[in-house]
């Protein structure tokens, strides 16, 4: 009986984190950011006995990063929103 073995990419592994898909292009982003964070904690706290170094902790970094990323999108539309409906003339300022 042959042994099958399922081969997860990081990506799906960060999709399964966020539980929503990830575009490339957000993706690859993130990757950046994260693998950046990564490096500055092994450097500065070690690899933790290889954990840090293992995919499931790059993976939590990334979904960790795209939260980030789209949270930081959101703030900044609501605040052109709140910016918009400052500026509309209201009928006391028309008069």
């Amino acid at each position: 009986m042959a042994t099958v073995t399922a081969t997860i990419t990081l990506k799906e592994l960060v999709q399964g984190y966020t539980s929503i898909e990830i575009p490339d292009d957000e993706y690859a982003q993130a990757e950046r950011q994260a693998r950046k964070k990564l490096a500055r904690i092994i450097e500065r706290e070690g690899d933790f006995g290889g954990a840090r170094l293992q995919p499931r902790y790059l993976a939590q970094l990334i979904a960790e990063a795209i939260r980030e990323n789209r949270f930081a999108r959101f703030t900044v539309e609501l605040y052109k929103i709140q910016k918009e409906i400052e500026e509309k003339p209201t009928a006391e300022t028309v008069s």
